[in-house]
């Protein structure tokens, strides 16, 4: 069975994968493609043991990462940033939602100053019980540790507009764009209600194969650093 066979079976009882129909994918991509369509139609994967694998996965690329020398994450910080920029699609965005950085993540400071000098209206996650609300800031916003230890605006405003542009945290990325996160489940609630464009930024030694559950959305574009 071809590549493009597989994807329109998966795409029959996950929609999300038939944005891949008309890319021209990497043999890693396929590759990855192979797997799920394994998993989900030859029906060869059960729930508990793929929810103990990501939960694995997690806590080895958290452990990964915080071992990283801290100029190794400026280097990714800086370069992130970047390429970022340099999207046309960035170019073109109104309202970006650029989380705020926290622990071992490359840094996300540079872009969301960059992004209020650019004149973006720029939104940050702010985490209410089990919902995530968009919060707008400016130059002048103040910020307080919340949940998770992440910073949060003192006075931000929440919107109800969804940005155009949004950048994934995640702590490793498929070759397709799935994501392992933190298990919190935040953006994967966002991104199902999601219409704009969505980024994620990959480090070196930080890819890995993800067999998505049906809820889970890709990026549209990843950036290998």
């Amino acid at each position: 069975m071809t590549t493009a066979e597989k994807l329109n079976a998966l795409s029959e009882t996950m929609p999300q994968f038939g944005r891949f129909t008309d890319k021209v994918l990497t043999p890693e991509q396929c590759g990855e493609i192979d797997k799920i369509y394994a998993c989900y139609i030859e029906n060869s994967f059960m729930e508990e043991e793929f929810a103990l694998n990501k939960k694995k996965l997690r806590a080895d690329f958290k452990k990964k990462r915080d071992d990283l020398p801290g100029d190794v994450l400026d280097k990714y910080s800086k370069s992130a940033t970047e390429k970022i920029l340099n999207l046309q699609e960035y170019k073109d965005s109104m309202i970006v939602f650029i989380p705020i950085s926290f622990g071992s993540e490359w840094s996300t400071s540079l872009l969301i100053n960059q992004a209020l000098k650019d004149f973006k209206r720029v939104v940050v996650p702010a985490v209410r019980g089990k919902n995530m609300l968009l919060q707008e800031i400016t130059s002048q916003t103040s910020y307080h540790k919340a949940a998770f230890g992440i910073l949060e605006p003192d006075d931000g405003k929440i919107i109800d507009e969804m940005p155009d542009f949004t950048l994934l945290p995640g702590l490793a990325f498929s070759p397709l764009g799935f994501r392992i996160g933190y298990g919190g489940g935040y953006y994967d609630r966002f991104l199902c209600r999601y219409n704009g464009i969505s980024v994620g930024v990959c480090m070196p030694d930080f890819i890995t194969s993800v067999i998505p559950q049906k809820w889970d959305y890709p990026a549209d574009i990843m950036i290998f650093l």
